[in-house]
């Protein structure tokens, strides 16, 4: 059985710092690893500090063509994680040749269907 689920991931060290994918997880709640995603990164009530994101069967976090190439693309676990509230998911940020890796709490799960 397949389920379509909001996921919000939460960073550990900023309150205000949010990523939600949709994603469709089967009945271990893993996600599907032969779609791509689509979600926004930044806060509801604020169009100025959010956009949209995709996340693509890889892993591959796509910030969009707002973005240079260098900084546009990220590398995320959370395909390969049980999609579960208080998991941990790691994003490794990309800027340039610098990399942060960015620990994130899965905060809410939310069933779209």
């Amino acid at each position: 059985m397949k389920m379509m689920v909001r996921v919000t991931l939460k960073h550990v060290d900023d309150d205000y710092e949010r990523i939600r994918f949709d994603l469709s997880i089967n009945a271990n709640n893993e996600p599907n690893k032969e779609m791509m995603y689509f979600g926004y990164e930044g806060q509801l009530n604020n169009v100025e500090d959010s956009h949209p994101v995709m996340l693509n069967q890889k892993g591959v976090i796509d910030l969009g063509d707002g973005f240079e190439s260098s900084c546009r693309f990220h590398k995320t676990n959370l395909l390969d994680k049980v999609v579960e509230l208080k998991n941990y998911v790691t994003i490794w940020w990309k800027y340039g040749v610098e990399e942060i890796e960015s620990v994130y709490i899965i905060e809410g799960v939310t069933i779209l269907n």
